[in-house]
Formats: C-alpha cells, sequence, structure tokens
C-alpha cells in the first residue's frame, strides 16, 4: 500500500435503491500479472460478502482497477 485517501460517505444515485456508500482510493504496488491480481480483487470481493445479481445493484463492497502504469489487460470478465 503506498497511500490511501479519505474515506467519503455518498447517497447512492440510484433512487430505486437509496443507500449509503463509502469510498476510499488506494495507491498500491504490486509484482501479480494483471490476471491474477484482478482474480485476487474478485476473490475479495466475494470473501467480504459481494454477490454479482443485477448490475449496479447493492453490494457490500466494490473493487474497481483505474489503472495499472503501464499495462494493458483485456478480459470479457472485465464487462
Amino acid at each position: 500500500l503506498q497511500a490511501k485517501s479519505a474515506t467519503y460517505k455518498n447517497v447512492s444515485k440510484n433512487t430505486h435503491y437509496n443507500c449509503l456508500f463509502f469510498n476510499s482510493v488506494f495507491a498500491l504496488s504490486t509484482r501479480l500479472h494483471p490476471r491474477l491480481f484482478h482474480r485476487e480483487m474478485l476473490h475479495l470481493e466475494h470473501k467480504f460478502g459481494r454477490i454479482r445479481t443485477l448490475q449496479n445493484g447493492r453490494r457490500s463492497i466494490d473493487i474497481d482497477i483505474i489503472l495499472a502504469l503501464g499495462l494493458s489487460y483485456k478480459s470479457s470478465s472485465l464487462l
């Protein structure tokens, strides 16, 4: 872990669910291949109770990988 932002509390913009979200940004450094890193992040989501049922539905955790410097990774599981 290289850096962490503050944690922000936001109200969902989806009025159907109307719940709170807590958001943070982390800067990480890893030697893992992008595919393995992606798999590990999905495993963490599952470990913390994430069940992928509806697009933009409620979730206990959501990990987004925004930027991997110098790397490109394409996968149908990212859609």
